[in-house]
């Protein structure tokens, strides 16, 4: 037994230095995680999760103060008689409660059909350009059967005389290199064509200008103060889209906040992020350790500067319209359908801090 203790002392050492330096490696890591916020331990049982207590101090409102969630449930939770001689004045702080989360379960219906009216111009321009694209292959797959008929007639003819065989000849030859030219023009034109978008044609059925897309006349735009340091583009005047009579291209831009969030009250008609769905984006989800913008930035691959200011025309501006692709257009939308996805969980955590409430409440 000694023995064997001397012949293997060796590794046991190394195994137990190399366990020791995997537990402080993780520990290291798990450091890395932002802490959760700490819920106010007055009335523990209004927690079932950390989800409920992270809505409850996103959840606020402006009034005389600041008041959150967090603030009438530490009220409720200090009364000691709250199903008794307390009973109106916690009914009064339920109430008060109730009303702020369906007040914040509204802002999210609102911004979600902001989103929701984007993605409706975005699928406008792109059902077009799909439309002339399978026209465009629709004919072209014509003209390369018309080639492949033509082409098994001259080989027909060439069954024939010599005379007949010559002119068979030619008639493959001339419908062969017809087909073949339909064959080659079908294969490009399966990307699809650009087209302008937002579409600011009055009439959507008139063909699009050569070069240039139209652009909203807002007259002079003001660039926010270099003084703040931020690098917002400029948008139209409220006017212009706030009539009675916007123009298409007065559409929201809702991706344009998310990826500049220091831009926000310069995002324009519609495309602003209210206080509570900032502060939602901008916290982290429960154990995790990027904020939930910074998740989807990740998930897009836009987490570097340089790349999102590279890339910015193609899903945030139209103040200047420009012709994207089919395959813009479909990136853009599903930027967008993360973005609903992800503020669309908010009606989840609010669920869930409503069931906590509720149960917690409860008198018995």
């Amino acid at each position: 037994m000694g023995s064997f203790r001397l012949k293997h002392a060796p590794r046991i050492s190394a195994l137990a230095f190399l366990l020791c330096l995997l537990a402080s490696l993780s520990e290291g890591q798990s450091t890395s995680v932002p802490p959760s916020p700490e819920c106010n331990h007055d009335f523990p049982k209004f927690y079932t999760s950390q989800t409920s207590c992270d809505m409850a101090q996103i959840v606020c409102l402006d009034g005389f103060g600041k008041t959150c969630v967090d603030n009438l449930i530490s009220k409720l939770g200090k009364m000691t008689d709250r199903c008794g001689t307390q009973a109106m004045q916690a009914l009064l702080l339920r109430q008060q409660i109730m009303e702020m989360l369906q007040n914040a379960s509204l802002q999210v219906d609102g911004f979600l059909s902001e989103v929701d009216s984007e993605t409706g111009h975005v699928r406008a321009v792109r059902n077009e350009l799909a439309d002339r694209r399978d026209a465009a292959v629709g004919r072209s797959n014509l003209g390369s059967a018309v080639g492949t008929a033509g082409g098994g007639l001259g080989s027909a003819l060439n069954l024939g005389s010599a005379a007949v065989n010559t002119a068979g000849n030619w008639v493959s030859a001339s419908f062969g290199g017809v087909g073949a030219v339909f064959g080659f023009l079908g294969y490009f034109q399966q990307s699809g064509p650009m087209g302008c978008f937002p579409d600011l044609r009055e009439k959507p059925g008139e063909k699009e200008t050569k070069d240039q897309c139209p652009k909203l006349e807002a007259g002079k735009t003001e660039s926010p103060p270099a003084a703040t340091g931020k690098r917002c583009r400029p948008w139209p005047k409220d006017q212009l889209c706030e009539s009675d009579t916007p123009p298409h291209g007065c559409s929201p831009r809702m991706l344009y906040a998310l990826a500049f969030p220091d831009c926000n009250e310069e995002a324009g008609f519609h495309s602003s992020y209210d206080d509570l769905i900032n502060k939602y984006l901008k916290a982290h989800a429960p154990g995790k350790r990027l904020s939930r913008r910074a998740t989807l930035m990740h998930s897009w691959g836009l987490d570097d500067q340089a790349k999102l200011e590279a890339q910015q025309d193609l899903f945030t501006s139209n103040i200047a319209p420009r012709k994207l692709s089919i395959s813009n257009l479909d990136d853009r939308a599903n930027k967008l359908a993360d973005l609903r996805w992800r503020v669309a969980l908010m009606h989840r955590d609010l669920g869930m801090l409503t069931h906590d409430l509720a149960v917690a409440l409860q008198c018995h």
